[in-house]
């Protein structure tokens, strides 16, 4: 008498076959969920790695931006300003000084010019001359 374990392959064992379907399945999906919890917890431990800043890095980031822009903004500003003094009604140290002087020397001419005339005014011009 022979003994033999195992399924008849004359019959069909479609439960048996389900069975092993649904286990496939089943850990394919388990598979997935493990897989995507621990890729996703790999990019968010390491962002960088992946090419992405957290929202503290993007902050950060924005802040040093402005700051460089506004400092470049302000010196432009000046730069032009500086470059079309005469448009805001500005004049160079320059300028102003050679101003001075020419208002300081006009002055000096005008004042010995009324000085002259008061001293005349008050003393005749006989005074002045020479007998």
């Amino acid at each position: 008498m022979e003994v033999s374990v195992g399924l008849d392959p004359t019959v069909a064992h479609t439960d048996l076959m389900n069975l092993f379907i649904q286990r496939e399945i089943d850990a394919r999906q388990r598979g997935i969920g493990e897989g995507n919890a621990s890729g996703q917890s790999l990019v968010t431990l390491n962002p960088g790695i992946f090419s992405l800043s957290t929202e503290a890095e993007k902050n950060a980031s924005d802040s040093t931006a402005y700051a460089i822009g506004l400092a470049e903004g302000n010196q432009t500003g000046k730069n032009y300003i500086q470059a079309n003094n005469y448009v805001y009604g500005l004049f160079p140290e320059s300028f102003k000084q050679s101003m001075d002087s020419g208002a300081y020397l006009q002055g000096k001419l005008d004042g010995q010019v009324l000085g002259l005339a008061h001293l005349r005014r008050i003393r005749p011009s006989s005074h002045f001359t020479r007998n």
